[in-house]
């Protein structure tokens, strides 16, 4: 795995996951409601700037099995401590890695 220094965020993209914490809706998701939490994370926060973000301070390097990763389909934000686990690392940056999706794109070719 790749030893990752982690940049932190930018202040507008920090703004807003700070007003998604601040919300009612995420303050009305249940600890335990994984469901809940992944609309939260899928359909409010913002995972394009981040994965970007992510990709840049991993040198373009999947962070589990160092393949190359892109800004497309094919990678993906990885929660270190799964959202099942823990509400409040949920949207937490610290606790995110970019990822490749494993090779599944290349089943079947």
């Amino acid at each position: 795995m790749l030893y990752i220094k982690k940049e932190g965020l930018p202040n507008s993209v920090n703004q807003q996951i700070i007003e998604i914490l601040r919300s009612d809706n995420w303050k009305s998701v249940p600890d335990d409601d994984t469901q809940a939490l992944r609309s939260v994370f899928d359909n409010e926060f913002p995972k394009s700037n981040v994965k970007k973000l992510l990709i840049h301070e991993q040198k373009g390097l999947c962070a589990y099995c160092m393949r190359r990763i892109h800004m497309d389909s094919y990678s993906r934000i990885e929660h270190i401590i799964p959202l099942s686990k823990n509400k409040d690392t949920a949207l937490n940056y610290g606790n995110l890695l970019g990822v490749c999706d494993g090779g599944k794109h290349l089943v079947g070719e």
